[in-house]
């Protein structure tokens, strides 16, 4: 076994045995009432519908994406759809509202509804806003592998578009699709924001709510905890199924030349209409401000200061921690130390990280909050530098030409795979940048993140000052993904 293998295996199992030795500390499961069955079930619902939804658009934006003219698909709209998985929940909420709410912009031009936005609706919808682009961008690296053969024996035979899908494209996209499927699954399992805003009522109460309403409400951790060994317990079947290795579909042969169909660009005009009518909605509500109101606040720089400093921090060990887990190989302790964040519940290690913290005399809240956005970007760095670095194994030959430590990081790994790296610490910074759930149980007045601070907003009343910052933390995004896209190779291939 190498050494990178073994700092690998050391890395994982140092993550896995923190998870489970933290939750441990805070209790074991005692009793699980009737009543926790109902939550579960509400997530598991919602969940999979959310997921199914989210994957079957993102199955035709790609597939529409691959056929529309390019004039269709600019750098700029292509790196805005890129920041919506990773966009602050609040924001993705405050879009849907401000264009397809009671009082959104559709009402406004005459449309009656708005009230199917709360409930399960509202929360599936939400949920495919979010996760549609990332499936879409995943799917288009497979069908960039379609060969200038096969697409000429397609044309030859004179397949319809159905059949060309089923025979050409469904066979590369078929393995990128369960295992996508099972990643947003989880995604929407441990949702918290949008199912604590749109959920309406009660009725749609998940396991993340209840769990939040069970540590901040009730005070009761006997009961959050066993929460917590239940939503791990539920989630593990899961886990087996997506480490199960699906067949590969190679493709051999010369890369295929785009071929443009009318219809591939009005598809893909239709769905980016989608995103943009929420996007432009919130741009439109959020310039009716008083900005210089707004950036006067201390409040606003306080939060801004803190949100970027534990999103950069969080980036960084995120990165750090992947490249090890990913240099060592595809391996099942690897990727379950990858998705803790989704087995245990995050509310639940975050306070457990924070009571650990405050035994060893730093109870300062930010430091459970970084570590818990450290884990939660892992399961998306190993999805992007697992594939990438499978793809490059060339240990053997660099260590017989004396590389290794420092001298192969900065004459090999570095120019290879800087755009890679640099796409994945936005990407993280992005996630972490925009995280509620945690931040939720720590917010306080000498403690505030920009989204726990649009969250106040939006519970006094200030709609106004959340559209604000809203714009304020989706336009940080935007940029960063603007700077980092023209470089980045294609990074999102399975």
């Amino acid at each position: 076994m190498s050494f990178t293998v073994r700092r690998a295996y050391l890395v994982a199992g140092a993550l896995i045995a923190l998870a489970i030795g933290l939750l441990g500390s805070l209790g074991w499961p005692t009793a699980w009432p009737a009543s926790m069955w109902t939550p579960l079930w509400r997530s598991t619902l919602q969940a999979g519908l959310s997921a199914t939804v989210a994957c079957a658009l993102g199955l035709l934006m790609a597939f529409a994406a691959h056929h529309a003219a390019p004039r269709w698909q600019p750098l700029w709209w292509r790196a805005l759809l890129n920041t919506v998985p990773i966009m602050p929940t609040l924001v993705v909420v405050l879009m849907l509202l401000a264009a397809y709410g009671r009082s959104g912009a559709l009402a406004q031009l005459g449309f009656t509804g708005g009230t199917w936005m709360y409930g399960l609706d509202g929360v599936v919808i939400a949920h495919a806003f979010i996760n549609a682009p990332w499936v879409a961008q995943q799917l288009q690296s497979q069908f960039q592998g379609i060969t200038l053969e096969r697409q000429r024996l397609a044309d030859q035979l004179g397949l319809s578009a159905w059949r060309r899908f089923k025979l050409v494209f469904w066979p590369l996209a078929a393995e990128t699709l369960r295992r996508q499927w099972g990643l947003v699954f989880l995604l929407c399992f441990t949702s918290f924001a949008v199912v604590l805003v749109l959920s309406g009522s009660p009725r749609w109460a998940t396991l993340e709510v209840r769990l939040y309403q069970l540590i901040t409400l009730e005070f009761d951790i006997a009961g959050a905890v066993s929460l917590a060994w239940l939503q791990m317990l539920s989630l593990l079947a899961l886990m087996v199924f997506l480490n199960r290795q699906g067949a590969a579909v190679v493709s051999l042969g010369r890369p295929q030349a785009r071929q443009v169909r009318a219809w591939g660009s009005v598809v893909w005009l239709a769905l980016s209409a989608l995103w943009a009518i929420p996007m432009l909605a919130l741009i439109v509500r959020a310039l009716r401000l008083d900005w210089w109101v707004l950036v006067s606040q201390p409040v606003v720089w306080q939060a801004a200061w803190s949100s970027l400093w534990i999103a950069a921090i969080s980036a960084s060990l995120a990165l750090v921690l992947g490249w090890w887990l990913a240099r060592g190989g595809v391996t099942r302790l690897g990727g379950l130390s990858g998705v803790l964040y989704f087995l245990i519940p995050s509310q639940v290690m975050a306070l457990a990280l924070f009571l650990a913290f405050r035994e060893l005399g730093w109870g300062h809240p930010a430091a459970a909050v970084g570590l818990s956005n450290t884990l939660m970007c892992l399961p998306f760095m190993l999805t992007v530098l697992i594939p990438a670095l499978a793809r490059y194994p060339q240990d053997r030959l660099m260590a017989s030409l004396g590389l290794s430590g420092s001298v192969r990081w900065r004459r090999v790994h570095w120019p290879r795979h800087r755009a890679l790296l640099c796409w994945c610490w936005v990407f993280a910074f992005g996630l972490s940048l925009g995280d509620f759930g945690v931040v939720a149980l720590f917010g306080s007045q000498d403690f505030v993140t920009l989204p726990y601070l649009l969250y106040q907003k939006l519970g006094s009343y200030r709609t106004g000052d959340a559209y604000g910052l809203a714009l304020m933390m989706w336009a940080v995004l935007a940029l960063l993904f603007v700077m980092a896209s023209p470089r980045s190779p294609n990074v999102t291939g399975q």
